[in-house]
């Protein structure tokens, strides 16, 4: 019984281990399509590989409660970086406005303002938003 919860518990490692690795590597692949790189960019692709890399160790390595406490902290506040780097967050808007097509009702209603018959719209007009 002892030898089957132990590949339970592995088996559930890997795969929140997984599940985390394929969320972050979308993330990473929103940002990793910048037009511009910037430090910002560039900072948050690095923290992404240290984060994933950290994850696995987290799990598969043995260390002291306090180093996992510390990779748990980095992790939580690796979620917001987004949120405090500019040029990340504007990479996960374009791709929500391209996503959700929101933009292209902004593009449309643009397009009225003009009053010529034809309106073409182009993804460079969508990126500017």
């Amino acid at each position: 019984m002892k030898i089957l919860s132990e590949i339970l518990i592995v088996i559930l490692k890997i795969s929140l281990c997984l599940f985390l690795t394929l969320v972050l590597g979308i993330w990473s692949g929103i940002v990793v399509f910048a037009d511009q790189y910037d430090w910002q960019i560039i900072l948050y692709l690095t923290l992404s590989s240290l984060t994933i890399m950290g994850i696995w160790l987290v799990f598969f390595i043995k260390m002291k409660k306090i180093t996992k406490l510390v990779y748990l902290v980095l992790f939580i506040s690796y979620l917001f970086i987004p949120k405090t780097l500019p040029s990340v967050m504007k990479q996960f808007n374009i791709d929500s406005c391209l996503d959700s097509g929101g933009c292209w009702d902004l593009i449309r209603d643009r397009c009225k303002m003009r009053d010529q018959g034809k309106c073409v719209i182009t993804s460079e007009e969508c990126k500017s938003q």
